[in-house]
């Protein structure tokens, strides 16, 4: 059985193979990464491989798997990590110069839960460097390219993660996302990709961004793919302060309870305006399809999203800027273009500013929150407008041009902000065959919500199901 057989497989189907003995991680793995080997040189998904711990996580997964040790549905499935999280002994470059060099001595928790969980690491997703961007054009290590169209980025900052996925280069994918760097590239490449509740995975061992606003996610093709991968590294962990406390929620065992008669909030302007029209259209066949499954949606307007929009920027700016403060004092020329720039506007940011935006973030959550006493989640797109090229520095939408990393973020960031869960499933394509996504916004801790909605809507469309022609 060749790799095109079954890379795209859920990770449920992969799961029972395992144990009817039709098929073997050891197969697996060494077919995904001879895969890897013919793809990526022009995808560019991977930055670094682990073959060697790869093959001996699948022959470990294959031994217990004959003994009857069950690890769960994770166990022998080949995934991929950000370049942002510790492997012991692995470079952990952060697709920059910086930390070229860097090699940690000991593993991310969640690298640990992973493989507890009994998953196959195959190796280090691209990124943008330091995840300070959503293009994942990236000066140091080359660009990574959206499988859909190689011409066009993958989004960022986690476009190898999504990439990757999408490619059937894996069966899921850590990411991180601090501005959208989950959503955007979900939506770009057509993928599932979940930003749980702030603090509901540990961020112990992953290279930070800003303190406040860096969630741990997944990616995967599916809301149940993306529910197995998350629930095996959730969970309170004593080594990160942020975390929260107690075990990972269920969200596996509860993803196919049936949502029915849900009040459900499609958020319009002043957030929501300015749409692709192919994405306006997408987002009506969305409401048509929830509405016919019993659904109640109506439009809500959020308040002051724009303005939490633009608070964050200012946030991620500061916090970036004080974070990687330490290597542009060193060195400013080892950063990239865009990111040097970026850290020298955080710079320039007043203290002021700065602690007039952390008091309206507590404001602007209470007010997101209460929306959900009304509403079970809210709907609105991932991204504005199809995966942009790899040359493009502005887009024109609605007649009026901006920079690609504020049309790509400007539907995202307010959700870092309130450090709410996200659920972002692809809900359409372009008349190019380019994929976009929807947000599923849910309420602070209730993360199964958004899975159960997504679940249902993927059984509906089966826009999930598609792939890339490579």
């Amino acid at each position: 059985m060749s790799s095109s057989e079954f890379c795209f497989w859920p990770i449920s189907k992969l799961a029972a193979a395992y144990r009817a003995r039709s098929l073997s991680p050891v197969e697996v793995t060494d077919a995904m990464l001879g895969r890897i080997a013919s793809l990526n040189p022009a995808l560019n998904a991977y930055i670094e491989l682990t073959a060697e711990r790869a093959r001996a996580a699948a022959r470990r997964a294959e031994e217990e798997l004959g003994r009857h040790v069950d690890r769960g549905p994770l166990q022998g499935v080949p995934v991929a990590v950000k370049d942002l999280f510790f492997m012991r002994g692995v470079h952990a470059r952060a697709g920059s110069r910086l930390y070229r060099d860097f090699i940690p001595d000991f593993d991310a928790t969640v690298v640990e839960r992973l493989e507890a969980a009994g998953a196959v690491i195959l190796g280090r997703a691209h990124m943008h460097e330091l995840a300070f961007g959503v293009t994942n054009v990236n000066p140091h290590y080359g660009n990574c390219h959206n499988p859909w169209d190689l011409a066009c980025v993958p989004g960022g900052s986690s476009g190898g993660s999504a990439a990757a996925v999408a490619a059937g280069l894996a069966y899921a994918a850590l990411g991180t996302d601090t501005g959208g760097s989950i959503r955007i590239p979900a939506s770009f490449c057509g993928v599932t990709g979940l930003k749980p509740t702030y603090g509901r995975i540990s961020r112990h061992g992953v290279i930070p961004l800003s303190w406040q606003l860096d969630h741990v996610g997944t990616f995967a093709r599916s809301a149940e793919d993306s529910a197995i991968a998350a629930q095996a590294i959730a969970g309170g962990d004593p080594m990160d302060p942020s975390c929260l406390t107690g075990p990972a929620p269920l969200w596996v065992e509860q993803i196919d309870g049936r949502p029915k008669g849900w009040n459900l909030g499609l958020v319009g302007p002043p957030l929501v305006s300015r749409l692709d029209p192919e994405v306006s259209g997408a987002m009506d066949q969305v409401v048509r399809a929830l509405r016919q499954a019993g659904m109640i949606v109506e439009q809500v307007e959020i308040p002051d999203a724009v303005e939490a929009g633009e608070l964050a920027h200012v946030q991620v700016q500061v916090e970036g800027a004080a974070v990687l403060d330490h290597g542009y004092r060193k060195d400013p020329t080892q950063f990239g273009d865009d990111v040097r720039a970026q850290i020298e506007q955080g710079h320039f940011v007043s203290a002021v500013d700065y602690l007039h935006a952390m008091r309206y973030r507590r404001i602007f959550q209470r007010r997101l929150d209460r929306m959900f006493d009304t509403y079970r989640a809210l709907l609105l797109p991932a991204t504005p407008m199809p995966a942009p090229g790899i040359q493009d520095s502005t887009v024109t939408i609605g007649g009026v041009e901006e920079s690609v990393g504020m049309a790509a973020t400007r539907l995202v960031r307010q959700f870092n902000f309130a450090g709410v869960p996200v659920l972002t499933v692809p809900c359409g394509f372009s008349s190019r065959r380019m994929p976009f996504g929807m947000q599923i916004v849910t309420r602070a801790g209730d993360e199964l919500s958004g899975l159960q909605l997504g679940h249902l809507y993927q059984e509906l469309t089966g826009f999930h199901r598609a792939a890339p022609e490579l």
